[in-house]
Protein backbone atom coordinates (compact mmCIF):
# COMPACT_ATOMS: atom_id res chain seq x y z
CA UNK A 1 0.00 0.00 0.00
CA UNK A 2 1.45 3.51 -1.10
CA UNK A 3 0.87 6.55 0.88
CA UNK A 4 2.42 8.75 -1.32
CA UNK A 5 1.12 11.43 -3.29
CA UNK A 6 1.25 13.64 -6.04
CA UNK A 7 -0.69 16.56 -4.97
CA UNK A 8 0.72 19.69 -5.68
CA UNK A 9 -0.88 21.48 -2.91
CA UNK A 10 0.34 18.72 0.02
CA UNK A 11 1.90 21.07 3.15
CA UNK A 12 5.03 19.45 4.14
CA UNK A 13 4.62 19.55 7.97
CA UNK A 14 5.51 15.89 8.69
CA UNK A 15 7.23 13.40 6.38
CA UNK A 16 4.89 11.78 4.07
CA UNK A 17 6.09 7.81 4.22
CA UNK A 18 5.92 5.22 1.01
CA UNK A 19 6.49 2.05 0.86
CA UNK A 20 5.70 0.84 -2.38
CA UNK A 21 7.51 2.14 -5.76
CA UNK A 22 4.11 4.06 -6.97
CA UNK A 23 4.41 5.80 -4.07
CA UNK A 24 7.97 6.78 -4.36
CA UNK A 25 7.30 7.97 -7.69
CA UNK A 26 4.36 10.02 -6.63
CA UNK A 27 6.91 11.10 -4.10
CA UNK A 28 9.24 12.13 -6.69
CA UNK A 29 6.72 14.32 -8.60
CA UNK A 30 5.33 15.86 -5.88
CA UNK A 31 8.93 17.11 -5.12
CA UNK A 32 9.00 18.21 -8.72
CA UNK A 33 5.27 20.03 -8.24
CA UNK A 34 7.14 22.28 -5.81
CA UNK A 35 9.14 23.88 -8.78
CA UNK A 36 12.49 23.59 -6.97
CA UNK A 37 14.83 25.82 -8.92
CA UNK A 38 17.54 23.02 -8.09
CA UNK A 39 18.09 19.59 -7.69
CA UNK A 40 20.69 17.51 -6.28
CA UNK A 41 19.84 13.48 -7.59
CA UNK A 42 21.55 10.33 -5.77
CA UNK A 43 20.99 7.11 -7.29
CA UNK A 44 22.44 4.09 -8.31
CA UNK A 45 21.11 3.63 -12.25
CA UNK A 46 17.89 5.83 -11.63
CA UNK A 47 16.02 2.76 -13.11
CA UNK A 48 13.32 2.49 -10.23
CA UNK A 49 12.37 6.53 -9.86
CA UNK A 50 10.53 7.04 -13.53
CA UNK A 51 13.21 9.90 -14.94
CA UNK A 52 12.30 8.26 -18.33
CA UNK A 53 8.56 8.95 -17.77
CA UNK A 54 6.78 12.00 -19.97
CA UNK A 55 6.03 12.98 -16.49
CA UNK A 56 9.00 13.67 -15.26
CA UNK A 57 10.45 14.69 -18.39
CA UNK A 58 7.86 17.22 -18.60
CA UNK A 59 8.49 18.84 -14.92
CA UNK A 60 12.55 18.72 -15.67
CA UNK A 61 11.75 20.64 -18.84
CA UNK A 62 9.90 23.14 -16.98
CA UNK A 63 12.59 23.47 -14.05
CA UNK A 64 15.16 24.13 -17.37
CA UNK A 65 12.82 26.60 -19.02
CA UNK A 66 12.30 29.60 -15.80
CA UNK A 67 15.60 32.07 -16.77
CA UNK A 68 18.33 32.18 -14.83
CA UNK A 69 17.11 29.17 -12.82
CA UNK A 70 16.64 25.43 -12.85
CA UNK A 71 19.81 23.13 -12.59
CA UNK A 72 19.86 19.41 -11.89
CA UNK A 73 22.93 17.82 -10.43
CA UNK A 74 22.76 14.02 -10.91
CA UNK A 75 25.06 11.68 -9.28
CA UNK A 76 24.86 7.88 -10.38
CA UNK A 77 27.06 4.75 -10.02
CA UNK A 78 26.12 3.65 -13.33
CA UNK A 79 25.25 5.93 -16.33
CA UNK A 80 24.26 3.10 -18.94
CA UNK A 81 20.55 2.55 -17.62
CA UNK A 82 20.01 6.29 -18.23
CA UNK A 83 21.73 6.15 -21.51
CA UNK A 84 20.12 3.39 -23.41
CA UNK A 85 16.43 3.33 -22.08
CA UNK A 86 15.41 6.76 -21.57
CA UNK A 87 16.08 8.55 -24.95
CA UNK A 88 13.85 11.95 -24.27
CA UNK A 89 15.64 12.32 -20.98
CA UNK A 90 18.72 12.50 -22.76
CA UNK A 91 17.44 14.30 -25.75
CA UNK A 92 16.49 17.14 -22.55
CA UNK A 93 19.83 16.82 -20.97
CA UNK A 94 21.24 17.53 -24.33
CA UNK A 95 18.94 20.05 -25.42
CA UNK A 96 19.68 22.00 -22.05
CA UNK A 97 23.00 20.79 -21.21
CA UNK A 98 23.80 24.34 -19.73
CA UNK A 99 21.74 23.57 -17.04
CA UNK A 100 22.40 19.30 -16.34
CA UNK A 101 25.16 18.15 -14.79
CA UNK A 102 25.86 14.67 -14.35
CA UNK A 103 28.51 12.51 -12.60
CA UNK A 104 29.60 9.38 -12.38
CA UNK A 105 30.60 8.02 -8.24
CA UNK A 106 33.33 5.52 -7.66
CA UNK A 107 31.66 2.47 -6.66
CA UNK A 108 34.07 2.43 -3.57
CA UNK A 109 32.35 6.07 -2.35
CA UNK A 110 28.92 5.10 -3.22
CA UNK A 111 26.79 4.63 0.02
CA UNK A 112 25.27 1.35 -0.55
CA UNK A 113 22.13 2.84 1.54
CA UNK A 114 21.25 6.21 0.32
CA UNK A 115 19.16 7.22 -2.73
CA UNK A 116 17.90 10.57 -2.94
CA UNK A 117 16.36 13.55 -4.77
CA UNK A 118 16.92 17.03 -3.32
CA UNK A 119 14.78 20.15 -3.86
CA UNK A 120 15.23 23.64 -2.26
CA UNK A 121 13.44 22.83 0.58
CA UNK A 122 12.43 19.08 1.05
CA UNK A 123 13.85 15.58 -0.04
CA UNK A 124 12.65 12.11 -0.96
CA UNK A 125 14.83 9.28 0.59
CA UNK A 126 14.59 5.39 0.10
CA UNK A 127 15.37 3.66 2.86
CA UNK A 128 17.22 0.76 1.38
CA UNK A 129 18.23 0.19 -2.16
CA UNK A 130 16.25 -3.35 -2.37
CA UNK A 131 12.87 -1.59 -1.42
CA UNK A 132 10.84 1.47 -2.22
CA UNK A 133 10.37 2.12 1.26
CA UNK A 134 10.96 5.57 2.37
CA UNK A 135 9.99 9.51 2.92
CA UNK A 136 9.07 12.94 1.43
CA UNK A 137 10.55 15.24 4.14
CA UNK A 138 10.83 18.89 4.92
CA UNK A 139 12.59 17.99 7.75
CA UNK A 140 15.39 20.63 7.67
CA UNK A 141 18.05 18.01 9.27
CA UNK A 142 17.17 15.29 7.39
CA UNK A 143 17.71 17.49 4.40
CA UNK A 144 20.97 18.80 5.55
CA UNK A 145 22.61 15.43 6.21
CA UNK A 146 21.78 14.47 2.72
CA UNK A 147 23.21 17.53 0.88
CA UNK A 148 26.38 17.06 2.81
CA UNK A 149 26.63 13.53 1.39
CA UNK A 150 26.03 14.77 -1.72
CA UNK A 151 28.38 17.86 -1.61
CA UNK A 152 30.87 15.03 -0.50
CA UNK A 153 30.38 12.69 -3.01
CA UNK A 154 29.91 15.21 -5.68
CA UNK A 155 33.35 16.77 -5.43
CA UNK A 156 35.25 13.31 -5.38
CA UNK A 157 32.39 12.23 -8.38
CA UNK A 158 33.85 11.94 -12.48
CA UNK A 159 32.24 14.40 -14.51
CA UNK A 160 30.61 12.77 -18.06
CA UNK A 161 28.97 13.76 -20.95
CA UNK A 162 25.57 11.97 -20.84
CA UNK A 163 25.43 12.58 -25.02
CA UNK A 164 28.39 10.57 -25.45
CA UNK A 165 28.44 6.56 -25.45
CA UNK A 166 30.11 4.96 -22.74
CA UNK A 167 33.22 3.16 -23.22
CA UNK A 168 35.23 6.42 -23.96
Amino acid sequence: MGTGTGSKDVKLMEAHRFDDWAGYRAALLNLLDQAPTRLDWLDDDLSETGIGTLAVVEHLASLFAVPRNGSLRLLVLDPAWLQARCPRTVSLFQTWGHRVEVRVCDEADHPVDERFLLGNTTVVRRFHPDSPRGELTAEGQKRALCQQRFDALWHGAAPISISRPLGL
